[in-house]
């Protein structure tokens, strides 16, 4: 499997392993797959597209910075999640 993440998480992991502290347990995947890219494209909207659109920058800059804000939140998610056991019982 390929290894997923930028050089960010790179980074994050080299810090994690220097520090003597157990290996990491945030999700690549959500932190840095789906987190960093909404930030990005929620900052070029409401810096680059809403002044391009005059009539309705308002409202672009608003949806540009709540897709910001939704990747800030899916970034902190993704350092908290931790994936557990799941056992069945029965059959």
């Amino acid at each position: 499997m390929p290894e997923t993440g930028g050089l960010f998480c790179k980074l994050l992991a080299k810090i994690h392993i220097r520090s003597g502290a157990r290996p990491p347990v945030a999700s690549k995947a959500i932190s840095c797959g789906v987190g960093i890219p909404m930030i990005a494209v929620g900052a070029l909207m409401a810096l680059l597209w809403a002044p391009a659109a005059a009539d309705m920058s308002g409202t672009v800059e608003f949806v540009g910075s709540l897709i910001g804000i939704l990747g800030v939140l899916f970034f902190i998610a993704g350092l908290f999640y931790t994936q557990e056991q799941v056992t069945v019982q029965g059959s």
